[in-house]
């Protein structure tokens, strides 16, 4: 049952990762629109070749970092720190970062789970894409997998995998409430006030 309750809690995690960089965004993703730096030389040029040709922002380098941070705060408040665990946590950093960018895409009412298609995103059009899905999505998910077959935890992550799965079906099919919901939320702004 504990794998189980994991899983629940890193989905949600994915959700609320998803929800807060729907409202940071908008409808433009990848931080295009943002007031952030913005590489694809120099630095920039190394980081497009691990992330398919991406460019390199300063919103999303210190959002991993913050992220990295969030999922190794366990070892820094006492937990013990070995390399099973460290594959584990890495793991599970790239199947949370594949969970939590589709479901932007479902959540954000500017997409959509219809609307994610390659000529519909910028930023993962230059990947390849195999049954509707980049190739980033599915090499995360195997390096996650692989690294869990290295420590013997094939079991459980299978299961966190499924569970995540079976929850963003079950988000695709409630998403146009939250839809809904986020564009009565922009009918008034109490800013003025």
């Amino acid at each position: 049952m504990e794998t189980e309750i994991t899983a629940i809690f890193w989905l949600a995690f994915a959700v609320i990762l998803a929800l807060l960089e729907i409202e940071i965004e908008g409808p433009d993703g990848w931080a295009y629109k943002l007031p952030t730096w913005y590489r694809t030389t120099g630095i920039g040029k190394i980081y497009g070749r691990f992330m398919n040709k991406k460019p390199m922002t300063g919103y999303h380098t210190f959002l991993f970092i913050l992220l990295n941070l969030i999922f190794h705060a366990s070892y820094f408040n006492g937990a013990t720190w070995t390399w099973e665990k460290e594959l584990y946590t890495i793991s599970l950093i790239m199947t949370i970062s594949v969970v939590w960018d589709y479901l932007w895409f479902v959540l954000n009412p500017h997409f959509g789970w219809r609307s994610f298609k390659k000529n519909r995103i910028w930023w993962h059009a230059k990947s390849i894409w195999v049954l509707g899905f980049p190739m980033d999505f599915y090499s995360g998910i195997a390096i996650a997998l692989i690294l869990n077959l290295i420590i013997g935890n094939c079991l459980n992550y299978l299961i966190q995998l499924a569970i995540f799965i079976g929850g963003t079906i079950i988000i695709v099919i409630v998403s146009p409430l939250y839809h809904k919901w986020y564009m009565k939320m922009r009918w008034r702004d109490d800013r003025p006030k």
